[in-house]
């Protein structure tokens, strides 16, 4: 009884700790979706803790949905349509999980059953995973042309030689895409691992891994078959670095682990009949550990090793604080003539920030001089001296903050990273127009 008093707060800790991932990640309650299946069948099984973890993921997502409401509302608005699929898959597998969880208490589970549903569970597994790896072959995955996605990757396409088409969103390589930092071997021995587990954990097997297998499987297999980004490399590799890189890792050290241990039994065996001994276990399985090892960690470090030592970035922190310095968040409101600056004075600075890509003299007149009307000082800025020039600020009364180089991470779409990207303009040009005076009045004073 002791023993069940103390798992109540931990149980509600672990799902609140959970819950809150809400607040750092949208799409956050498709993963809590994903276990009330085994939230379900511990409530079966009568296990303690159950109610205190879905009231910690509860209150955890509740803190995510303020967050939403009142914090992140815009970002909400954008994602619309995943946040009402992942709702609604909540909702759906919570319903349908623990209406099916209260009939198998009431009226039980056939155990001539579990034997069929093993077999098909590791049996959809596996089909998933040749799907994936066939998918590259038999298919090409498109999307909206229409979104400012697209636009910006019909623009990087040409410059990796590849034919402009913003309609292309990649999603059949996202296997090809952990093989880069993974190797094969391990995606494969991660897929056999998949499906063996699975197997086990329906008849009754490997309990430690019940709530685990359903966030690494069923998640890496939604986010693969749907990465839904922009396929810019190494950026677009974030979506695979919380879930499915480290669920891949594991499962292939499961099976690792499984393969060395059943090598052994063999070793052992065969030794029994063999009088001599030649083949000792701990040899073997010593031996079948080693190359699991190898053909796990050297394809990994043959990806990594080009970029691991990589710099990038560097003085770009250094050069955004000089950018905050030279402006007023109390007096200043700028106007960015293109896109480069428009998040760090906006969001870092904390200075009130627009764009205004198609610039010519007239509107800047007008815009300058309505930010004047209200009072506040306005700043024409753009990366570089010439963009201010071009629409006739005079070179005297054009300052400058910043002009540095810096590195950045390359931008690849079908072939693996292998290093870093020179940002040669990194420029930071404004005019303080005075009185709200137009180019024109500033070109002559």
């Amino acid at each position: 009884r002791t023993a069940v008093a103390g798992l109540q707060p931990m149980a509600f800790v672990s799902g609140l700790v959970l819950g809150v991932g809400e607040l750092v990640r949208l799409d956050l309650v498709l993963d809590l979706a994903l276990l009330m299946p085994v939230l379900a069948w511990l409530w079966v099984k009568r296990q303690p803790g159950v109610a205190a973890w879905l009231a910690g993921a509860l209150l955890g997502l509740g803190l995510g949905a303020l967050d939403g409401l009142f914090v992140t509302w815009p970002y909400v608005v954008g994602n619309k349509d995943s946040v009402k699929l992942a709702v609604t898959a909540f909702g759906v597998s919570s319903l349908v999980s623990f209406l099916l969880a209260a009939a198998v208490r009431r009226w039980g589970f056939p155990a001539r059953a579990w034997p069929v549903v093993s077999a098909v569970g590791a049996g959809g597994v596996a089909v998933v995973g040749l799907a994936l790896v066939v998918r590259p072959y038999v298919s090409t995955v498109r999307g909206d042309a229409s979104t400012p996605s697209a636009d910006y990757l019909s623009q990087l396409q040409p410059l990796v030689g590849l034919a402009p088409d913003g309609s292309r969103t990649y999603a059949e390589q996202s296997l090809r895409w952990v093989s880069w930092y993974v190797g094969w071997p391990l995606l494969a021995a991660a897929g056999v691992g998949a499906v063996v587990l699975v197997w086990r954990v329906l008849r009754g097997g490997e309990s430690r891994w019940l709530a685990a297998l359903p966030v690494y499987v069923v998640s890496a297999a939604i986010q693969l078959w749907r990465p839904s980004i922009t396929p810019d490399h190494p950026y677009a590799d974030r979506r695979l670095v919380v879930v499915i890189v480290p669920g891949v890792v594991l499962l292939a050290v499961w099976a690792a682990s499984a393969a060395t241990r059943a090598l052994s039994v063999w070793a052992g065996v065969w030794v029994g009949r063999w009088r001599r001994g030649v083949v000792r276990p701990v040899a073997v399985a010593g031996a079948g550990a080693v190359v699991s090892a190898v053909a796990f960690v050297v394809p990994a470090a043959a990806a990594t090793a080009p970029v691991a030592a990589a710099r990038t970035e560097q003085g770009e922190i250094a050069a955004a604080n000089r950018v905050c310095r030279s402006l007023s968040p109390e007096r200043d409101t700028v106007v960015l003539l293109d896109d480069l600056w428009v998040a760090t004075v906006r969001e870092q600075c904390r200075v009130p920030a627009a764009q205004m890509i198609d610039s010519t003299p007239e509107k800047l007149a007008k815009v300058t001089a309505d930010i004047a009307a209200t009072g506040r000082v306005p700043v024409i800025a753009a990366n570089g001296a010439a963009t201010l020039w071009n629409v006739g600020y005079d070179r005297s009364v054009v300052k400058s903050v910043v002009v540095t180089t810096s590195r950045q991470d390359q931008q690849t779409i079908v072939t693996v990273p292998d290093g870093t990207k020179l940002l040669p303009d990194l420029e930071f040009w404004f005019v303080r127009p005075l009185n709200g005076a137009g180019p024109a009045a500033a070109r002559t004073g």
